[in-house]
C-alpha cells in the first residue's frame, strides 16, 4: 500500500441517483483535487486512527514517505499533550465540516507546527472514515506572537517613561499615557480621550499648535520641535516642549508627540536674564560715574 492509494472508494450518499459514469468521473475529479492540494490532506481511520491515505503535500510537509504514514496513526503526529484533545475531538457526535479547530503537530525531524485543521467524515472501503486537511499557521502565530511581546514591550515603555506621550487625529486625542494625565492634572483617561488638545492649551498659543500638529499630520517637514503654555485642570500655567512625528494610528494619519515639562528650566532661564541685565545696568552705572 502507497500514499497513491486510489481514492474512489469515498462513497456517496445511497439516495443520490448517480450513474456509475457520474460517480467515476466524481471519483476522478476528487483524486485530483486530493493529489494535488497544495495543503496537507489525509484520510484516516476513526476508530483505530491510521492513516489510509495522504497526498503528496502531507508528505512533503511532514518528512514521511507514503509508506510511513500509511503505517501510523494520527497519534504518531500528535504531542503527547495533545493527544487527548484529539481523542476528545474524534469522540464527538459530527455534522457538515465536522470537526475545525487548531492542532499542533510534529513532523519527522521533531519541528512543532500550528495547524488550522478541518475534516470531514466519509466513508471509506467501508469504513467510517475522515477526510482532513490542514493549514500550517506555525509562522503566522509565531509573527501575531511577536507582535504581542512587541507591542508589550512599546506599552510598558510608553507608560512608565516620565515624558507625557499623546496620539492625535486632527487634533483629538487618541491615546494618551499616565505622564499626560499627571501633566495637565487629569485623574482620568476618560478626560483625555475623545477631546481636543486645544482644549488644554493657552488660548493665544493654540492655533499656533494646531497649525504645526495638522502639518506634520499631512506629512509636511515644518517644525518638529517647539514649546507652548498649557493650563492645567488647577489653574496652573505650564511650558511645555514639543516634538513630534506623522504615524498612522489604527488605519489613519495621525501625529504623535513627547511632551517635556520645562517649566522650571524656563524659570531658571529667566531668573539668569535678569540677573545678567541688572549686571550690565550696575556696571554702566559705575561707568557713568
Amino acid at each position: 500500500m502507497t500514499a497513491k492509494t486510489p481514492i474512489s472508494r469515498v462513497e456517496t450518499p445511497p439516495d443520490r441517483p448517480w450513474t456509475e459514469e457520474m460517480l467515476r468521473e466524481s471519483a476522478t475529479q476528487f483524486q485530483l483535487l486530493f493529489e494535488n492540494n497544495p495543503h496537507p490532506m489525509w484520510i484516516t481511520d476513526l476508530e483505530t486512527l491510521r492513516f489510509l491515505a495522504v497526498n503528496d503535500a502531507a508528505i512533503q510537509h511532514y518528512g514521511y514517505s507514503g509508506e510511513e504514514f500509511l503505517a501510523m496513526t494520527l497519534k504518531d503526529i500528535s504531542p503527547p499533550e495533545d493527544i487527548p484533545a484529539l481523542l476528545e475531538s474524534i469522540s464527538r457526535p459530527t455534522h457538515g465540516v465536522d470537526r475545525a479547530g487548531t492542532r499542533k503537530h510534529l513532523t519527522k525531524d521533531g519541528t512543532l507546527l500550528e495547524v488550522e485543521l478541518t475534516s470531514h467524515t466519509v466513508s471509506f472501503a467501508g469504513r467510517r472514515a475522515a477526510l482532513a486537511l490542514a493549514h500550517d499557521i506555525t509562522e503566522r502565530r509565531r509573527a501575531e506572537r511577536s507582535l504581542k511581546e512587541s507591542e508589550e514591550h512599546y506599552r510598558a515603555v510608553v507608560e512608565n517613561v516620565a515624558d507625557a506621550i499623546v496620539i492625535t487625529v486632527d487634533t483629538t486625542l487618541v491615546f494618551a499615557n499616565k505622564a499626560f494625565l499627571a501633566l495637565h492634572g487629569l485623574e482620568d483617561m476618560s478626560q483625555a480621550l475623545g477631546s481636543s488638545l486645544e482644549q488644554l492649551i493657552v488660548p493665544g498659543d493654540a492655533p499656533l499648535v494646531k497649525e504645526r500638529m495638522l502639518a506634520r499630520q499631512r506629512g509636511d517637514p515644518g517644525v518638529s520641535v517647539y514649546e507652548y503654555r498649557i493650563r492645567r485642570t488647577d489653574g496652573d500655567v505650564r511650558t511645555v516642549q514639543a516634538s513630534s512625528v506623522a504615524i498612522t494610528h489604527k488605519g489613519e494619519s495621525a501625529v504623535l508627540a513627547v511632551l517635556r515639562d520645562i517649566t522650571e528650566r524656563k524659570h531658571a532661564e529667566a531668573a539668569l536674564r535678569r540677573a545678567h541685565e541688572e549686571l550690565e545696568r550696575g556696571v554702566q552705572e559705575r561707568t557713568v560715574e
